[in-house]
Parts: C-alpha cells; sequence; structure tokens
C-alpha cells in the first residue's frame, strides 16, 4: 500500500472526518469481509486494502504524518507492521456485528507469522499483539560546504518527528563527498512495544565552492595567472583549501589549463591523501595602458 492514496482507498476526499472516516470504512468492510466472500481473492485485497487505510487514517499520529509526508514519504517511514501496531481488529470487528476476529485468520491475511514481530491474536476479542520490534530507518538529505567536507566538523541538527523537536549535533567526518551518508543510531522511527528505535541517514550533498573542486581525493584549483607569466615564466601564490598559501613556479611556456601538482594539500581519507592540482588559466587585464598596447603592437608586429 505505500505510495497510495488511503482517501481514496476509502471513497473519500481530504479532510473527511474522524466520523466519516469511519462510516465508510464499515461500509466497506461489511461488504468485502472475507467471511461474506468465500473464495473471492479481489474481495480479500480489497479487504486488506481499506483495513490498511483505515489503520492509518483512525490513528490521529498516524494521520498527521499521512497528511504530512504524503504517500510516498509516509511508505518510506512506515511499514505495514508499524501501520497496524496496535490496531485492535477484535473491537472494530465486534462494532461490524461480526463477533471477533470472524472465520478467517487474521494473521494470514496479513502476513503475520504469529512470531516476534509477527501479529498475534490474544484473549478472546481477537485484538492484534506484537513482540518488541525495532522501528524503521529514516533517511534526510544534509547539505554541507566544500569547506565542510575537506576539514570536518559538526553541525547542530533540529530534527522533528514521531518524538517531536529534538536538537542533535553531528560529527562529519573529514573527506566526506556527496552520495554518502552518515548513520545517526537511534534518531529513527519509534520501536514498538518497547523495540530499540531504528537509526537516521544522512544523505550528504556537498555545495560547489567558486574556486575549488574535488577530483577524487584530489582539490583542482582554478589559478588565474598573468600571460607574460606563463609565456616568460615565473612564480605565483595560490591559496590552498588548508588555509595555506604556497608560491608555485610557472616555468615558461607554461599553456593555459596546464596543473601544477602540490603535494599532500588534498582530501584526507583513511586511506591517503591527495594533491592540489592547480590548473593556470590566463589572467587577461580589463584594459590596456597606453605603453602596454604599444608593447603589444610591437609584439604583433614581431609575429607573437
Amino acid at each position: 500500500m505505500a505510495g497510495k492514496d488511503y482517501y481514496k482507498v476509502l471513497g473519500l476526499d481530504r479532510g473527511a472526518s474522524d466520523d466519516e472516516i469511519k462510516k465508510s470504512y464499515r461500509k466497506l468492510a461489511m461488504k468485502y469481509h472475507p467471511d461474506r466472500n468465500k473464495g473471492d481473492e479481489a474481495a480479500e485485497e480489497r479487504f486488506k486494502d481499506i483495513s490498511e487505510a483505515y489503520a492509518v487514517l483512525s490513528d490521529k499520529d498516524k494521520k498527521r504524518q499521512y497528511d504530512m509526508f504524503g504517500a510516498e514519504g509516509f511508505g518510506q517511514r512506515f511499514s505495514q507492521e508499524d501501520i497496524f501496531q496496535s490496531f485492535d481488529f477484535g473491537s472494530i470487528f465486534d462494532d461490524l456485528g461480526l463477533g471477533g476476529q470472524g472465520g478467517f485468520d487474521i494473521r494470514s491475511l496479513f502476513g503475520g507469522g504469529g512470531g516476534p514481530g509477527g501479529f498475534r491474536p490474544f484473549g478472546g476479542g481477537g485484538g492484534v499483539h506484537r513482540g518488541p520490534t525495532r522501528g524503521q530507518d529514516s533517511k534526510s538529505p544534509l547539505t554541507i560546504s566544500f569547506h565542510e567536507s575537506f576539514h570536518g566538523g559538526e553541525r547542530a541538527l533540529n530534527l522533528s518527528g514521531p518524538r517531536g523537536p529534538e536538537s542533535i549535533s553531528v560529527k562529519i567526518p573529514a573527506g566526506i563527498k556527496s552520495g554518502q551518508k552518515l548513520r545517526v543510531r537511534g534518531k529513527g522511527q519509534p520501536g514498538g512495544h518497547g523495540g530499540p528505535n531504528g537509526d537516521l541517514f544522512l544523505e550528504i550533498q556537498v555545495s560547489e565552492h567558486p574556486v575549488y573542486s574535488r577530483r577524487g581525493d584530489h582539490v583542482e584549483v582554478e589559478l588565474p595567472v598573468p600571460v607574460t607569466t606563463l609565456v616568460l615564466g615565473g612564480s605565483v601564490e595560490v591559496e590552498l583549501p588548508s588555509g595555506e598559501t604556497k608560491r608555485l613556479k610557472i616555468p615558461e611556456f607554461t599553456a593555459p589549463g596546464q596543473r601544477l601538482r602540490v603535494r599532500g594539500e588534498g582530501f584526507k581519507t583513511k586511506s591517503k591523501t591527495g594533491d592540489a592540482l592547480v590548473r593556470v588559466q590566463p589572467a587577461f587585464p580589463d584594459e590596456l595602458t597606453d605603453d602596454q598596447r604599444a608593447h603589444f603592437e610591437a609584439l604583433k608586429e614581431s609575429g607573437l
């Protein structure tokens, strides 16, 4: 049922009242109940669908999260077992006048095996009970800066979930890159019946930097260099992500786009440390003085 419109399943519009939700479920459950449609697999599937929809929309907390996150978001946070947690079939069927669970096996209908984490009938009312179950894992995007990715650090986060607002601190390891995940243990969905909480996975996205970019474990740096230095050679200073400033020797006739390597100034990961690859580009002036223009004209005349 993950991703389906529970309101549509019950034939309701969004914003339907609790009374309308209950009346619609009662009508549909009477129609599709397995005891009234023996051997009809389509009716059984329909009954399962409407029961799942009602289990969500009749529970204030689950309905709030369904309305907040939508069908897809809700499906990522709740399994079918989570949905039917604390859903009392016995009282529902009594209310429908069907007498407890009816003549069918609830466990087989909803896939419960009766073991830990499965659905197990108890007492005379046909209610549902589960053993301790681990909460579902959650995921959330986290955008960090290039410098946070390079140096590592600590980030304060404000979480909003079933347990209410919560502030946590997350350590960002140096060298982490886009696409990697950070696990925050115990900050996922709550466990059931005393079971442990799931974990929160933060999906890392590193924002772009105007000067630096990542290439494996190396850092690429764009460095504007005067045209005369590229032709005649010389030296220039470059500021690296580490915060250090290095003076680089520029060989004569260095072509635009050529990379100069500064060892050990790249990303530091558990396995190795990358280098800084300084890519030189010609730095053209915005305008020329009369004297500069005369020199360029003379070079042009000479064939350069």
